[in-house]
């Protein structure tokens, strides 16, 4: 391997992301080494221009900036493990999505290495890296980070530094919290919906608002939780919870699982139970503490 300028990288992983990773930074003239368990996955890679390693250790030898983007904690371990020595002085970047644990656990592998340790969150899909609407959430090293940013701009030019490792993990953690909570309550009131023959290429028209609704009220539980107060003068506890023990009671008669609404039902339900019925939605918080 040749040496390399102050602007190489080194992508390790090509799933979908990792390759569409390595596909922009190749795309904006970086000297890109990659390596992949599957050695076939950097062929693609190599015909734009990248340079495949054999190994780990061979991947990052000499790197400025080695971008991380693997299945799970587990793997991203075992692979910066293999790399080891040959990590020293470089910046590592983590794109795996970690549990604020791991992301300590790999800091203290890659730091112990002698390499400096940025950890966050690819917050896009694979088709929208390099475009205008990427983001990434990030935290660790801010030096490290400073040093890495032009590298990560390529990939993202929305970049978020929030704080230690364990924070951006956290706070990916509550992103994703959502996210698939959405989806999955969409899906599910899509799927309720189909039993009276609402065809799903109609419900969007339909959920959408509520998904709307849903990012207004958001900004105010925020509010709310910030400052511990839950006026339920317009919304109560107790009116709502008969809204979502509807949903509950019509997805059992209609033969589609309940589980869901039931999570939130159960919440509900229990703040009523404890005297909290004239107030409002943010008061969950404390029973989802417990």
């Amino acid at each position: 391997m040749t040496d390399r300028t102050a602007t190489d990288v080194t992508v390790l992983g090509l799933g979908a992301m990792g390759s569409a990773l390595a596909r922009a930074l190749v795309g904006a003239g970086h000297r890109t080494v990659v390596w992949n368990r599957t050695a076939s996955r950097a062929e693609p890679l190599v015909a734009l221009g990248a340079e495949a390693a054999p190994d780990p250790a061979a991947a990052v030898a000499g790197a400025d900036v080695v971008i991380v983007s693997l299945v799970d904690g587990e793997a991203a371990t075992a692979v910066l493990t293999a790399a080891g020595p040959a990590l020293a002085g470089t910046t590592v970047v983590e794109l795996t999505s970690l549990t604020p644990r791991e992301a300590e656990a790999i800091g203290e592998l890659v730091e112990g290495a002698g390499a400096a340790y940025v950890s966050g969150s690819v917050m896009v899909t694979p088709p929208m890296i390099g475009t205008d609407g990427a983001a990434l959430l990030l935290g660790g090293d801010r030096a490290a980070y400073d040093r890495a940013a032009d590298v990560l701009r390529v990939l993202a030019p929305d970049l978020h530094f929030v704080g230690d490792a364990a924070t951006a993990a956290l706070l990916d953690m509550g992103m994703l919290d959502v996210f698939f909570g959405a989806a999955t309550s969409f899906v599910h009131g899509a799927v309720l919906a189909s039993t009276g023959g609402i065809e799903p290429t109609e419900f969007p028209a339909h959920g959408e608002s509520m998904l709307q609704l849903a990012v207004a009220t958001a900004r105010e539980l925020a509010e709310e939780l910030t400052a511990e107060s839950y006026p339920g003068d317009e919304n109560s506890l107790a009116m709502m919870r008969r809204g979502i023990d509807h949903v509950v009671e019509t997805s059992e008669e209609r033969g589609i699982d309940p589980s869901l609404p039931l999570v939130t039902a159960r919440l509900m339900r229990g703040a009523v139970e404890q005297g909290y019925g004239h107030e409002g939605y943010g008061r969950i918080a404390d029973l989802l503490r417990r």
